[in-house]
């Protein structure tokens, strides 16, 4: 604990706005730029934390919460939380929060677009021509099945 500020252990790298916005009530522990910390770094950063935001790969059983006596609330930026001990958590009066609808829309708008994408061919090369039919598909193509090297053209 820096300054009597309470410290906050993220597991996973975060925008640095998202540091600097800790920053003004906690002292932050983030991996560096693109990380993940492998257990026996998050395990020598969580022994005094009052707050872990941890991620889907993560996980938080009574072993881990051994590790930090100190932790108040496990904030999961994830939907579900099949690998955190709710009981064990709850055990300890450590709190244990979820975001139940974080993906539901962008995971949304991703499937519609991919099928937009998809099949209105968005970004597909122009083709001029195609390879004779043999050059590219070394194994037999079952019959009815059109690729780029089918006489017939593409699918």
């Amino acid at each position: 604990m820096i300054s009597g500020l309470p410290r906050v252990v993220v597991t996973h790298w975060v925008h640095p706005e998202v540091v600097a916005y800790l920053r003004q009530f906690s002292d932050p522990a983030v991996p560096d730029v693109g990380g993940v910390w492998t257990h026996a770094q998050l395990a020598g950063q969580v022994g005094d934390a009052e707050a872990l935001i941890a991620c889907m790969a993560d996980r938080v059983d009574d072993a881990f919460l051994d590790q930090c006596p100190r932790l108040r609330i496990v904030a999961a930026t994830l939907k579900g939380y099949d690998n955190f001990d709710a009981a064990a958590c709850a055990r300890r009066g450590v709190w244990l929060t979820i975001v139940p609808d974080t993906i539901i829309p962008p995971t949304a708008e991703l499937a519609v677009g991919l099928t937009l994408g998809i099949t209105r061919r968005v970004g597909a090369p122009a083709v001029t021509s195609w390879p004779s039919p043999g050059s590219c598909c070394p194994r037999s193509v079952p019959p009815g099945l059109r690729t780029p090297c089918s006489p017939t053209g593409p699918a």
